[in-house]
């Protein structure tokens, strides 16, 4: 079944790969006693959210299915496993969430064009293509090849399968935690952590200029007629001197005193904070690490393609790292645990989110 457009009136739900996982294993008989009963009520919860609401599926839960499988593993029992789950989920109704990479463009588009005063389109993150869904995870010709014989989830699970690399998002998180090392290792030998807590805000908001002059040229090379003429219109001294720069202070003024508009920016700003308090013992190339962070790159790749779901679930490492985020962008916060608790937060949650909405259809 391919997916649908956005049911509006309705909350959106964004399960962690490894809940999907688990659903699938209690249809298949795979969960342990204990946790069999919770297993087959998220699979009726997932069923209900299908035929009634959003479930939001992403690009990255199709890369993280397609890691399980080795490269050369078309025919063995792995892969057919996965092939089942594949077609469980092509079987629900689903929406796709667009990459967090042209999320995070629109977010920073929208908001110079608002600062300048120019028009702006809200960001639209769900769409019922999968072609859009990956953004620019993947050439255009190489997901056509794919999608050729017309399915979707199944096609481009084998499709990545056969062509995974080395993981590189695994390996960025143990260089990221060895440039918190780094940093550690210049400014904390005094035990003292709000220089380092500096040094990483003083990070953050480099990278934060340099999205802006990014996307300040971009607006300007493509002669955007209402971003030139905002531009043109500003009366403070510095704006008529250089208009550039007085965007770039209206943006950091913007994430300095509500982050919660910038939320992908906020969310990977939180995670590395998390990151650091959470690493300070922490060897970057011991075992222990590996098992720890190296998949905690694409838990926030996750993060990110749900940050406009009303619902989100992860583990329980990424939701500590992460405390916070979610309500303070007004949002419940994400649902982490035991899979007994997950389910049960996610049914409360779930009901809270369609009462509202129907008291919502009713004001209206």
């Amino acid at each position: 079944m391919p997916a649908i457009p956005l049911r509006r009136d309705q909350p959106s739900v964004y399960l962690d790969a490894s809940h999907l996982n688990a659903a699938y294993n209690a249809i298949e008989g795979r969960l342990s006693d204990r946790d069999l009963d919770a297993g087959l009520a998220l699979v009726r919860l997932i069923g209900a959210v299908a035929r009634d609401a959003n479930l939001v599926l992403s690009c990255f839960h199709l890369v993280e299915f397609a890691q399980f499988v080795p490269p050369d593993g078309a025919d063995n029992a792995t892969r057919e496993y996965l092939d089942r789950q594949c077609s469980w989920l092509e079987s629900l109704d689903h929406v796709f969430v667009r990459a967090s990479t042209a999320l995070e463009a629109h977010e920073w588009r929208n908001l110079l064009l608002r600062l300048a005063g120019a028009d702006h389109l809200a960001v639209e993150p769900f769409t019922a293509s999968i072609v859009i869904a990956f953004g620019e995870r993947w050439a255009p010709a190489d997901l056509a090849d794919a999608l050729q014989e017309g399915s979707t989830i199944n096609a481009v699970v084998d499709q990545l399968t056969r062509r995974r690399g080395e993981r590189p998002e695994r390996d960025f998180m143990l260089d990221s935690i060895r440039a918190l090392q780094d940093d550690r290792a210049r400014v904390h030998e005094d035990g003292r952590s709000g220089e380092l807590r500096a040094v990483l805000a003083a990070k953050h908001e480099l990278g934060l200029l340099e999205i802006v002059r990014h996307t300040h040229a971009a607006l300007v090379e493509e002669r955007h007629e209402g971003y030139l003429r905002g531009l043109a219109s500003l009366t403070s001294p510095r704006a008529i001197l250089n208009p550039a720069a007085e965007v770039q202070e209206r943006a950091l003024a913007v994430w300095r005193e509500t982050p919660g508009e910038l939320r992908l920016f906020d969310l990977r700003r939180r995670f590395f904070r998390g990151l650091e308090l959470a690493t300070t013992q922490t060897v970057p190339a011991s075992r222990r690490a590996r098992e720890r962070y190296e998949s905690a790159a694409i838990d926030l790749a996750h993060a990110q393609a749900g940050t406009h779901c009303d619902i989100f679930t992860c583990d329980r490492h990424f939701a500590r790292l992460t405390a916070g985020a979610r309500e303070s962008w007004g949002r419940k916060p994400a649902i982490s645990g035991s899979l007994s608790a997950v389910v049960a937060e996610l049914d409360a949650q779930y009901r809270s989110a369609r009462r509202n909405a129907a008291r919502e259809e009713q004001v209206r």
